[in-house]
């Protein structure tokens, strides 16, 4: 019998974690799914605990490539699923038991193209054990396009929030070679007719260090300042999006990036975001009091801007 959805699980260097992932997974209340992991050449233990599950529930296949990052091993499994419907999920969260269930429910009952549930960032404190925090809540019911992009520009991007049909990917994949890739998602949600939203938290999101949100090397920062660019100017393009709010993005993702990265003017990036805000003659209302004291020193008196971010550590790392 043809698999309901398809779960695909990039999975890299996640081997202390990635046995949970793998429960949360077979112990679905929606059994008949198909579990896609994507073995992106990790050189820990990561294929033995996937042979492990491929050889005691054939739900589960495992393929392998070369190390190719995230959005490679996405779009592997996307071309090898054989569901109508797609889910994501990262190798070191997990999710509810009835993670595909709800979600697939939902998009049958209601025609939906897309559906947006609840997740929770959880942190491991070692003092105070797992604390954990609703993000990116959104009401239940019907969503137009605008609505739930307008909610990812504001509260952040994610693929694995979401039950997505497998033909919204036909022309569209995963942009290769860049992190924060889940900003793409936005473009998936564009080509969307139907989108459907449920309050209930299914997704259980591991906020860690060491991994590629809570890093902060050049690259990682580079890449999150373009794909929000890029977000933001297709935003323009496609008109549903009112230009003064994109303006605002613009001006608050150009501070962060300046913020975050050191004076560099070899960095095309850097010339940009810092050229954004030399070009704003004055403080959006908009920003935070923090965002206006360091929009201000950027401008007016950058040596007291640098010192400060230096001093609190916001810079990145620049390995």
């Amino acid at each position: 019998m043809k698999p309901l959805v398809s779960i695909i699980v990039p999975i890299y260097q996640t081997e202390k974690y990635l046995p949970r992932c793998l429960d949360s997974l077979q112990r679905q209340s929606l059994t008949n799914i198909e579990i896609l992991l994507i073995d992106d050449g990790s050189p820990d233990k990561c294929d033995e605990i996937c042979a492990e599950y491929t050889a005691k529930d054939n739900r589960f296949k495992v393929l392998h490539q070369k190390h190719a990052g995230t959005s490679v091993a996405r779009n592997l499994g996307i071309r090898k699923a054989t569901s109508e419907y797609l889910m994501f999920v990262d190798s070191d969260d997990w999710v509810h038991e009835d993670f595909c269930k709800d979600a697939y429910e939902c998009a049958i009952n209601n025609n939906a193209d897309i559906v947006k549930f609840g997740m929770q960032r959880v942190v491991n404190h070692n003092n105070l054990g797992l604390q954990f925090k609703t993000i990116n809540a959104l009401s239940t019911g019907h969503k137009t396009r605008e609505e739930l992009i307008d909610h990812q520009v504001k509260y952040g991007s994610s693929s694995c929030d979401k039950l997505f049909q497998k033909s919204l990917f036909d022309k569209d994949k995963f942009p290769e070679g860049y992190d924060y890739e889940d900003i793409f998602i936005n473009i998936v949600i564009y080509n969307a007719n139907y989108i459907y939203s449920l309050n209930k938290v299914l997704y259980y999101y591991s906020y860690r260090p060491g991994s590629t949100t809570t890093l902060k090397t050049a690259k990682v920062l580079s890449d999150w300042f373009e794909m929000h660019c890029q977000l933001l100017q297709n935003l323009s393009s496609w008109d549903i999006y009112p230009p003064e709010k994109i303006d605002l993005e613009f001006k608050r993702k150009s501070l962060t990036y300046c913020i975050m990265k050191e004076k560099d003017l070899s960095d095309s990036n850097y010339l940009f975001a810092s050229q954004t805000l030399l070009n704003t003659k004055t403080i959006p209302e908009e920003f935070t009091w923090k965002q206006k004291i360091l929009f201000f020193l950027f401008k007016h008196c950058p040596p007291l801007f640098d010192f400060i971010c230096d001093v609190y550590g916001t810079r990145s790392n620049q390995a």
